[in-house]
């Protein structure tokens, strides 16, 4: 295979099927450090604005399904159920399509009405101004009000405390009179509702999460977190993709894949434990023999200290082994494998659907300021003070990153965000990519062909300079 383009260096294009995410109206993480009973600190992320405020008997807790969640107390006082409360604006209602989510942990069910989301004044009456509601009631069960409670129902699944679930309200005025509400219980349809109301009306009424309005005599005790609701009504293959992006519902490393230019040096990782497959194995399915005169031929970093801009790299046996996030050079004669100039790498027909795996973040390792939970730690080798390391390494997660998003730790010791600059523990880090002409482009706005993105799959570079120790690490978080 000819390679006389040796220090011509690309990154692989990583194929994806992205899903694009519904539109918000209203996007409740409460993720939040505290809360303070401060006007405005419960904040929406969806761009809208339209934030809102914590009450007596509300905390920001641990216990969540992504980050951190809101525990409320359900009762502290007389005509008191701890709750958020968002002032009335016309986007929460004055729609003919809906949809409301969240999750919630109950750590009481009593039979009691016990609110997990609301927007009415009262329960009955001319007064009521009740655009929808979702409660706990009778025997445990969830009901539901859409346009007062002429059409009230409650959905028959079964809920036990200190569990987390996640339900999904979809109503369309434009269906027929029996199938204009649908329930969704982690992502499955639960049951499938009749609503008179073509429309739902721009009602004068607050949004309240863990409570049915204001001065209830009690609410929902236990922890919601992730609160949406859209203007629109979402199919369930979208309320699934978000049910598996906040469950922590991880791609299967067997999707990992990319596209390979003839005879053009590409940098890709694998991101999950690959067993005792060998390189061979691996890549052969899709593109076929390998070796230094066949199809295709795969190099490995050598793992030596330098300071300058060239790696040792050295060709892969074909025995060899890969290892979860590091990263390897592919050169493939494309021509001989289809007779076109790209080819597309995969990992399918061997993996097969194998799982990446992620570690649980502890206390010690982020502040409250980290808005993650979980990360992905990949392992980078020994370094000292006194050079600079250029590591290979890959992308490993199906989302792409901002290179601010990474972290370094060392000595199972604190975060440290990915920067450009030494500080006083010659802790740094900084991402790298590889241009057209061979060189090293730091992910800097200060450099050329300045990009701070980090793609999945892509294998890209770490340089590593800090304090003597054996235990370095480069860390992806999983957020949201």
């Amino acid at each position: 295979m000819n390679k006389f383009i040796l220090f011509v260096l690309f990154s692989t294009i990583v194929i994806q099927n992205a899903f694009s995410a519904p539109i918000s109206t209203v996007d409740y993480h409460l993720d939040a450090c505290s809360w303070s009973q401060t006007s405005g600190e419960v904040i929406d992320s969806s761009g809208n604005n339209i934030n809102g405020t914590s009450t007596v008997g509300t905390n920001i807790s641990t216990t969540a399904q992504v980050v951190r969640s809101g525990f409320f107390e359900g009762y502290t006082s007389a005509n008191h159920s701890p709750n958020l409360v968002i002032s009335d604006n016309d986007l929460l209602d004055n729609t003919s399509k809906l949809t409301m989510m969240l999750w919630f942990y109950p750590t009481v069910l009593d039979g009691k009405p016990r609110g997990l989301l609301s927007k009415r004044v009262t329960y009955s009456g001319s007064n009521a101004n009740d655009s929808y509601s979702i409660f706990f009631y009778t025997n445990n069960k969830i009901f539901i009000d859409i346009d007062g409670t002429n059409n009230r129902f409650n959905i028959d699944d079964i809920f036990n405390v200190n569990e987390w679930h996640h339900i999904a309200v979809v109503y369309d005025g434009s269906l027929t009179t029996t199938n204009r509400v649908k329930v969704y219980i982690d992502s499955l349809l639960s049951k499938t509702a009749t609503e008179t109301s073509t429309s739902i009306p721009n009602y004068a009424s607050n949004l309240y999460i863990a409570t049915l309005n204001a001065n209830y005599s009690q609410g929902f005790k236990g922890n919601i977190d992730e609160v949406k609701i859209f203007r629109s009504s979402l199919t369930q293959i979208e309320i699934q993709e978000i049910y598996n992006k906040e469950s922590r519902v991880i791609t299967p490393c067997a999707t990992a894949k990319g596209l390979l230019k003839d005879k053009t040096w590409s940098l890709i990782t694998f991101p999950c434990d690959t067993g005792s497959h060998t390189i061979e194995e691996l890549l052969t399915p899709s593109l076929q023999t390998y070796g230094d005169n066949d199809q295709w031929i795969a190099y490995k970093q050598d793992g030596s200290n330098y300071n300058g801009k060239q790696s040792s790299y050295i060709p892969m046996a074909a025995t060899e082994t890969v290892t979860k996030g590091q990263a390897y050079w592919i050169i493939a004669d494309t021509q001989a494998i289809n007779g076109t100039n790209e080819v597309i790498w995969s990992v399918d027909g061997i993996l097969g659907g194998l799982a990446l795996t992620s570690a649980i973040d502890n206390v010690n390792h982020a502040n409250c300021s980290y808005n993650f939970k979980k990360v992905v730690h990949y392992p980078l080798p020994a370094s000292s003070n006194s050079t600079y390391k250029r590591v290979m390494i890959g992308s490993p997660l199906e989302n792409k990153y901002n290179s601010s998003d990474l972290f370094i730790s060392h000595n199972n010791s604190l975060y440290y965000d990915i920067d450009n600059s030494n500080n006083t523990t010659y802790i740094e880090g900084r991402v790298y990519i590889t241009d057209t002409d061979g060189n090293y482009q730091a992910l800097d706005v200060t450099t050329p062909g300045f990009s701070d993105i980090v793609e999945p799959g892509k294998g890209l570079w770490i340089k590593l300079k800090q304090s003597d120790t054996n235990t370095n690490e480069i860390d992806f978080p999983l957020f949201r």
